[in-house]
């Protein structure tokens, strides 16, 4: 017997399940569509990431392939130019950078350095600065840096000078523009190799293209000295490829790392003599040089002063003295207004002078000349001897230097004294002081 489904009458629920089942499907269906747009889109997006990364990738082979030499120099090497012929000068720098070390690490953050810095440093490749002359013209190729290297940066230079009047090689140490040449390695720029020139007072870094200027002092016309001026001059350095080579200056060539329990040894063998008064810098600025040295002097000296490098000019103006003025005027005026008792010496002092000042805590302006005449005051605040040797330490402080840090001076034992500070390429001789 054939059983047949009886006709029935659909029911509210079996209607609702029709419905939902129909609404199931309809939203199935849009979340398909949903999906293959997606992935439409995606297969969109990945086709034009990968474009854009060949593009790019390209790009970056090019980039690299033409600044390929920046991209090695700015991690390993960068060079400046030199005009030193002869290897003599490495062995009298090794040396005297033993010394230095040897004698001054002990107060090392007078001079801006940690004891590990000091018993870490070790000297570059020597580089030349290049001194012009007012007619544009190079005039001077004689000047050496050193700079002193931690790692892979520069964090000061050790200038030698050869003087003539002593015979012997004369060695300024401490961080002095080291910060500004470290910069040069962080620039950016396809050619790393440079010429340090200086003309005047300004000192400046080129490389044909590009100028970074490391200090400008200059108070006359040339203190506006163009960039385009600047390559000019760097130029005829930089393009002279049979006078001079580059030398990469982050090779280090020297300079033994120091135990600090030997240095502790050594210091007690050697028996050192040190004095070292509390000065406080006082920065010159755009100001004078006098007047920023004897401002630090008299805030030293006199509790009431409180000069600064515009105080104190504006202070012996009032006083009828013309600004600059000469050495002695700065004693007379010390000697008026607080009774000082300051005197001048027209001649180089020689180190028993120096040390007995020091150690009547009377430091020292001191007037450096340069070969041209020109006059710097300078400030020995202190001094470091070692018993049995010719070798004494001025501990200086130039008021060009923004910064509060000491640098170290070899003066000989010789007669008569003969004191060089080194500075950026030029040679400044003590030549007369008050105190």
């Amino acid at each position: 017997m054939t059983v047949r489904a009886a006709n029935r009458t659909p029911t509210d629920s079996t209607i609702a399940y029709s419905r939902n089942k129909k609404l199931n499907a309809a939203q199935t269906n849009k979340r398909k569509v949903k999906y293959k747009m997606k992935k439409t889109i995606t297969i969109l997006l990945l086709l034009c990431l990968t474009f854009t990364m060949c593009f790019s990738t390209i790009a970056i082979a090019e980039d690299y392939e033409n600044n390929s030499s920046m991209i090695m120099t700015n991690n390993n090497s960068l060079r400046f130019s030199s005009a030193i012929k002869s290897n003599d000068i490495l062995a009298h720098a090794t040396h005297n950078l033993a010394l230095f070390k040897e004698s001054l690490w002990h107060i090392s953050e007078l001079f801006g350095f940690t004891l590990m810095e000091i018993g870490h440093m070790q000297l570059g490749n020597p580089f030349t600065i290049y001194i012009f002359n007012d007619s544009y013209e190079l005039a001077d190729t004689n000047s050496i840096v050193f700079p002193l290297l931690l790692g892979h940066d520069i964090i000061g230079v050790m200038e030698a000078a050869y003087n003539t009047l002593a015979d012997q090689w004369s060695f300024t140490f401490g961080k002095s523009f080291g910060d500004e040449l470290n910069k040069l390695q962080h620039q950016a720029s396809s050619n790393r190799d440079f010429a340090i020139c200086r003309i005047g007072d300004i000192l400046f870094a080129a490389n044909g293209k590009s100028t970074s200027v490391i200090f400008n002092e200059e108070t006359e016309a040339r203190s506006n000295f163009s960039e385009p001026q600047m390559n000019f001059l760097a130029a005829s350095v930089i393009n002279d490829k049979t006078s001079f080579t580059f030398v990469d200056v982050k090779t280090p060539i020297a300079g033994e790392l120091l135990d600090v329990y030997a240095l502790e040894q050594s210091y007690t063998l050697l028996r050192v003599e040190l004095r070292q008064l509390d000065v406080r810098h006082v920065p010159q600025g755009n100001g004078i040089c006098g007047a920023a040295a004897w401002a630090a002097i008299l805030n030293y000296r006199f509790t009431s002063a409180n000069y600064t490098t515009a105080t104190m000019t504006k202070a012996m103006t009032y006083a009828g003295i013309p600004m600059p003025a000469a050495i002695g005027k700065y004693g007379d005026y010390a000697n008026n207004k607080y009774n000082a008792n300051c005197v001048t010496q027209t001649s180089p002092p020689s180190i028993s002078n120096v040390i007995n000042w020091i150690n009547s805590n009377r430091p020292v302006m001191g007037g450096w000349k340069r070969a041209d005449g020109v006059l710097h005051a300078i400030n020995i605040i202190g001094y470091e001897t070692t018993q049995g040797s010719n070798i004494t330490y001025y501990i200086v402080r130039n008021p060009w230097d923004s910064t509060p840090f000491a640098q170290g001076v070899i003066v000989y034992g010789s007669a008569p004294t003969v004191a060089v500070y080194v500075h950026s390429g030029v040679s400044w001789t003590l030549a007369q002081a008050v105190r």
